[in-house]
């Protein structure tokens, strides 16, 4: 028994009932508030150091995912996919790796793919060493698999991406050949 509580009995062995009574429970609205001004003081330190978290997490997102992009194209037509491509081609796509720096976007990482070009409809595409779009369609890019044919609209430094129309394309389904037909009328203007 330690010397406070000692004397607490102490005073209320002395006290009338009614006084020990409040008195206890002034002794235990003490303690209580002792103890309840502990835990609002854990609960303010723990709101402290929760916003602090917040906002260094909040600077590094800032700072280390501001390559996040989304895909967002504004409607062209096959007439104006066309005009507005500097190379029109179907191509074959012979190997696929991965870039830091697109060309056409250096920020941004993409893939870089090679091709065999299997039919020509505008430019000179075999000029190019390799064509280059994003990640994949939440960035605009054509999903490159090695071996798959391709219906490839891409600019002069052989960028291409799905709003430019570029899309897997097997120019033998019947379902392309109204559309191979389209494209061929194009190049003739």
């Amino acid at each position: 028994m330690t010397k406070q509580s000692w004397a607490v009995e102490l005073e209320l062995g002395q006290l009338s009932p009614r006084r020990r009574k409040q008195r206890m429970c002034t002794l235990l609205d003490k303690k209580s508030q002792r103890e309840f001004m502990s835990a609002k003081k854990a609960q303010i330190k723990v709101a402290r150091y929760s916003r602090v978290i917040i906002l260094w997490l909040g600077l590094y997102s800032l700072i280390h995912l501001s390559n996040a992009a989304a895909c967002s194209c504004i409607f062209l037509t096959p007439h104006e996919q066309f005009q507005n491509a500097e190379h029109v081609f179907i191509g074959r796509i012979t190997g696929v790796r991965e870039t830091k720096h697109r060309a056409s976007h250096p920020q941004w990482r993409g893939m870089l793919g090679t091709f065999q070009v299997l039919h020509n409809f505008k430019g000179q595409p075999k000029t190019l060493k390799y064509i280059d779009t994003g990640l994949g369609p939440s960035d605009c890019g054509v999903n490159l698999v090695v071996g798959h044919a391709y219906l490839l609209f891409a600019d002069k430094m052989g960028s291409v991406d799905i709003c430019s129309g570029s899309r897997a394309f097997d120019p033998k389904d019947p379902k392309n050949a109204g559309i191979m037909k389209e494209l061929k009328s194009y190049a003739l203007f």
